[in-house]
């Protein structure tokens, strides 16, 4: 299960990479806005709470991780549909830093990675999807973009950073 967690967060760790590489705009999304408030608050709640987690009992530790495993879960679903908001509610590395190394699979991080563009097609009739990964020695990681870029891109080997 850790194992997942950090693939989906390479992942995440991804957009964040390839939207900052190509310099993307933020796009508005007309989703639900409840959902993104939900969202924005779990996000200050575990900024607030993070900045008093080492003088916290186990109970508050344990609302924490829950409350860190809910932002998680919500993160990655939206990753796909809407990478511009999942960008607008990362924590600052400041915010990061507090987080007890436990419950950083919970959270999104700065690495470096490199590998093969790979592209998959899904078509099953009715819609289509094209996806986009990165294929490194290890894992095959996911990579989501505000805006499709414009070209053929499989096959090429490129350094991510972020």
């Amino acid at each position: 299960m850790k194992k997942n967690f950090l693939r989906v967060f390479s992942g995440l760790f991804l957009v964040f990479s390839c939207l900052a590489v190509t310099n993307f705009q933020t796009q508005v999304y007309n989703g639900n806005e409840k959902s993104f408030a939900a969202l924005s608050n779990l996000t200050i709640k575990i900024a607030d709470l993070s900045e008093h987690l080492q003088n916290k009992n186990d109970f508050a530790r344990a609302e924490f991780e829950n409350l860190a495993a809910e932002r998680f879960a919500k993160l990655s679903e939206l990753a796909e549909k809407n990478p511009a908001e999942v960008l607008r509610v990362a924590l600052p590395s400041n915010v990061l830093a507090k987080i007890p190394a436990e419950l950083q699979m919970y959270f999104e991080k700065t690495a470096d990675t490199e590998g093969e563009i790979e592209l998959i097609y899904e078509c099953d009739g009715e819609t289509e999807i094209l996806k986009y990964f990165i294929k490194t020695e290890k894992e095959r990681l996911p990579v989501y973009f505000v805006n499709q870029p414009e070209g053929d891109c499989a096959g090429f080997f490129t350094d991510f950073s972020g």
